[in-house]
């Protein structure tokens, strides 16, 4: 086998504009996979993309990848886990119906932050968008005092 590569973070754009993404349409899907992972509240910091070896696609396949996700036991890839082990990974139990859960989500003005805040605009945005939902529910209560 080849070197092992450091993941490198990279736009979409500039990973197809270079090579390493096969095509716009492939891109497009990563970035779904990690929006998705973003909203279901997966640590970023934590996630990759790994571009499949040629031996690991499918015959009629030019290029893949899997968003990976770092846990105690190291990057996991559920597909390739449930297929390798031939482990069901579905639900131990079902339920009748989805469980609704209400959120709160801090959408920060990020022109008015900017305004506001000049160079340390940044700062107060990751800090807004890093606060948990106690703390922004007490934070939308002291604004409207």
């Amino acid at each position: 086998m080849g070197e092992e590569k450091k993941p490198k973070p990279m736009k979409l754009g500039e990973a197809v504009a270079k090579g390493i993404i096969g095509n716009e349409t492939l891109a497009y899907f990563i970035g779904r996979t990690w929006l998705f992972f973003k909203r279901v509240g997966i640590d970023l910091g934590r996630m990759r993309f790994r571009q499949h070896l040629q031996h690991e696609m499918a015959h009629y396949a030019n290029d893949c990848w899997d968003g990976e996700v770092e846990t105690s036991y190291g990057a996991y890839d559920l597909t390739a886990h449930s297929s390798m082990s031939k482990c069901d990974l579905n639900a131990y139990e079902k339920f009748p119906e989805p469980r609704i859960v209400d959120m709160v989500k801090v959408t920060v003005a990020k022109k008015e932050v900017g305004t506001a805040f000049k160079k340390d605009a940044k700062a107060v945005t990751d800090c807004l968008e890093g606060l948990g939902e106690c703390d922004a529910m007490e934070l939308k209560v002291r604004a409207r005092r």
